[in-house]
C-alpha cells in the first residue's frame, strides 16, 4: 500500500520532470506533434499545467474544512515561459499540500474530480493525470515514455475501470471473450459478456486472449499512448489483442 510520503515524492517528481523536459525544448520541439491527437508538445503541457494547482487547492481546502475554489486554467496561447511558471508554483503548492497528509488520511476520503473519493484513489487518479501527461511530453520530444513499475500498476487499474466505464456499444467481439493483460506478477481482465464490458475475472470456459508485457508499457498502451501490439511482448492471439484498443479505444 502507497504510503503519503510516497504519494508526495511521485506527484511532485512528476510536475519537477515535466518542468525539466519543457526548459530544456526548442521552440521547433515544443511545435512537434504529441500522442494527444491534434495536440502539440505545448498544448499538452497547458493543458496539465492546472492539475498540481488544482489538487493542492482542493486537498488544502478539505484539510481546512473549507470549500475549494475554482482554479482557473492558463489560456490556451501562453507561451511557455508562463506554463513553466504555473508548473513551479503547482509543485511548491503541491508539496506542501501533500505534506500534510498522514497514511491514516488516506484511510479516509479525499476530494477527486467530481467530488470526495477514497483517499488513495483520489491521488491515483491525479497521478494519472499527471504521468501519462509526463509520458505524452516526453514521447512528443523524442524521449522514453517510462513508468516506474508500482505506479504503472496503478494507472493500470484506472484506466481499467475507466474503459469499462465508458465501453461503446458498437465495435464489441462477435461473441463472449476475455482480454487477460499481465505484467507476470499482476493481472487485469477486460471481459465481454456478450452484451457489455464487465470486471469479472475470466471464466476458464470462456475464449480468453492473454498477453503480457511490462506494466510501463501496458499502461501507455491502455491509455492509447503507443500500439498495444508494440507493448506486449508475448501473446496467445497477437491478431486478436491488437482488437481490444479497437474495442475500447477509451475518450
Amino acid at each position: 500500500m502507497v504510503s503519503a510520503g510516497e504519494y508526495r515524492l511521485a506527484l511532485v517528481g512528476e510536475v519537477e520532470l515535466i518542468q525539466q523536459m519543457l526548459g530544456h525544448a526548442t521552440a521547433e520541439d515544443l511545435a512537434g506533434e504529441s500522442p494527444c491527437a491534434g495536440w502539440s508538445v505545448l498544448d499538452v503541457a497547458r493543458h496539465v499545467e492546472i492539475t498540481p494547482r488544482s489538487v493542492a487547492a482542493n486537498l488544502v481546502a478539505h484539510l481546512q474544512g473549507e470549500k475549494a475554489q475554482r482554479n482557473t486554467p492558463l489560456a490556451p496561447t501562453v507561451g511557455l515561459r508562463d506554463v513553466l511558471a504555473s508548473l513551479e508554483a503547482g509543485a511548491r503548492s503541491l508539496d506542501e499540500a501533500l505534506s500534510q497528509l498522514s497514511d491514516e488520511t488516506l484511510d479516509g476520503e479525499l476530494p477527486g474530480p467530481v467530488g470526495a473519493m477514497p483517499g488513495r484513489a483520489a491521488l491515483d487518479l491525479a497521478q494519472t493525470e499527471l504521468t501519462l501527461h509526463r509520458c505524452d511530453i516526453a514521447l512528443g520530444l523524442g524521449y522514453a515514455g517510462d513508468i516506474e513499475p508500482r505506479t504503472a500498476e496503478r494507472i493500470i487499474d484506472v484506466i481499467r475501470a475507466w474503459l469499462l466505464l465508458v465501453a461503446p456499444t458498437s465495435p464489441v467481439p462477435d461473441s463472449p471473450l476475455c482480454y487477460l493483460l499481465s505484467d507476470g506478477a499482476h493481472e487485469w481482465t477486460f471481459h465481454f459478456d456478450g452484451t457489455r464490458w464487465i470486471s469479472e475475472p475470466c471464466d476458464g470456459n470462456l475464449r480468453t486472449i492473454t498477453a503480457e508485457g511490462a506494466c510501463g508499457q501496458l499502461a501507455l498502451a491502455l491509455a492509447g499512448r503507443v500500439p498495444i501490439d508494440t507493448a506486449v511482448d508475448r501473446s496467445s492471439d497477437p491478431a486478436e489483442i491488437a482488437k481490444l484498443k479497437i474495442y475500447l479505444p477509451g475518450p
